[in-house]
């Protein structure tokens, strides 16, 4: 259940009123939640714009998840993505002008990268390979996105990856004999959180954007995941 914390409100995912999830904003000032989406489709993966005044989210309303986007209050919810196959992921520019997820392009086994700008407009592939590549994430200074990729013929695993927005100089920074998946970037972008099983269970690592000074942050034998930075 995907938990995005906003200065003075928390959006999450519920199943408290229905077996598959809804949008729910908590206010800590009022101690209200507010329930944002209600209908008969599994919502979820709420993602604040960076001046807090709308939200970002998946929804199966539309038979295949599709990105929406809503007001801080759950009105005007709009569908941004439309496409054939789904679009799931999505993640705000630092400056709220684009918006980065993950979909397929003409072949629903392969997953690419796409940016947007943030009405829906302007749907770019900018990964279009022959790789899976997903779980964008951009860097805070809106110069990079990390994702993660897995290509089969190179290697049967997934690693991180940089690259720029539009696609260009991909920078491959891990290398290992495991899983690594979801990247996100320190408050000052000199670095990347992920995660990794190559000791055969979720664990959290830390790594330098050339790929040195690598760590191991929650060794242990239980599987830890998801994660985040303080600010």
């Amino acid at each position: 259940m995907p938990i995005i914390v906003h200065p003075c409100k928390v959006a999450f995912e519920s199943t408290l009123h229905h077996s598959h999830g809804e949008i729910y904003v908590k206010t800590f000032a009022l101690e209200s939640v507010n329930r944002l989406t209600n209908n008969s489709y599994w919502d979820g993966f709420p993602r604040w714009s960076p001046d807090g005044s709308q939200i970002i989210f998946v929804s199966g309303r539309d038979g295949e998840n599709q990105i929406y986007l809503m007001d801080a209050d759950g009105s005007n919810q709009v569908n941004l993505t439309n496409r054939v196959f789904s679009a799931v992921w999505p993640t705000w520019s630092p400056d709220g002008l684009k918006i980065a997820f993950t979909s397929n392009e003409d072949d629903a086994n392969r997953a690419e990268i796409f940016v947007m700008n943030s009405d829906g407009s302007n749907q770019l592939n900018i990964t279009n390979n022959s790789a899976h590549d997903q779980s964008p994430s951009w860097s805070p200074d809106g110069e990079r996105i990390a994702f993660y990729r897995s290509i089969t013929a190179e290697h049967n695993h997934d690693e991180i990856y940089v690259m720029n927005p539009d696609g260009g100089e991909v920078q491959r920074i891990t290398f290992t004999n495991g899983n690594n998946y979801g990247p996100f970037w320190s408050p000052n972008g000199d670095r990347l959180i992920y995660r990794s099983d190559r000791d055969g269970n979720s664990q959290i690592y830390s790594i330098g954007l050339d790929g040195t000074n690598e760590s191991n942050l929650s060794d242990g034998t239980a599987s830890d995941r998801p994660m985040q930075w303080s600010r």
